[in-house]
């Protein structure tokens, strides 16, 4: 029983780490990408960052809102420490998390959907179009937007379809990471 209590620990010990790390880096690489080479592609590497991190943290530590956990983290951290944040960050990235837990707990068990590389692709699509309607909202909203209604379907369509894109490139990471470390468990 006592040992039993003692590997529960260990594990969710584990999976918080495992939170902490992919935050971390995404917090890290998503910085120095913003600042070094933001400007000129507009924040597009986040989305793949994102796509790549918020699944390696649900794959890898098995545990629900480990993704939104990533989300809140990070979009906190960038609205406190970047000099002029986005408006739309915090929210953006917890949205994000919050529909990537969400798609892959409805049918079965979340780690083992967490693992599915169907289950991965169609939970970053939909994170990434959670997270471009709320960041577009926010900014359509403050008004950064202020164009005809067709020309607005039209930036929103675009930006839309390059986050699950974007996303879904980076998701493949994790794709085939899950994948190798499969198949070295099965040689060894």
């Amino acid at each position: 029983m006592q040992q039993r209590r003692y590997q529960q620990k260990a594990r969710l010990s584990m999976s918080v780490a495992v939170i902490g790390l992919f935050s971390a880096i995404y917090i890290l690489v998503g910085g120095v990408l913003g600042v070094v080479i933001g400007p000129f592609l507009r924040g597009y590497p986040a989305h793949f960052l994102r796509g790549w991190l918020m699944s390696s943290s649900a794959a890898y530590s098995g545990r629900m809102w480990s993704a939104s956990l990533l989300g809140l983290m990070s979009g906190l951290v960038f609205l406190v420490v970047v000099p002029a944040p986005a408006p739309y960050l915090p929210l953006a990235t917890l949205a994000a998390g919050v529909t990537y837990d969400l798609a892959l707990s409805p049918v079965t068990k979340y780690s083992s959907n967490a693992l599915s590389s169907r289950r991965i692709i169609l939970a970053t699509s939909i994170s990434s179009v959670a997270e471009s309607i709320t960041a577009l909202a926010v900014l359509t909203y403050i008004g950064l937007f202020t164009d005809n209604p067709i020309i607005l379907a039209i930036i929103w369509t675009a930006a839309i379809l390059a986050n699950i894109t974007l996303a879904c490139v980076g998701s493949l990471i994790t794709i085939f990471s899950i994948r190798k470390k499969i198949l070295l468990s099965r040689l060894y």
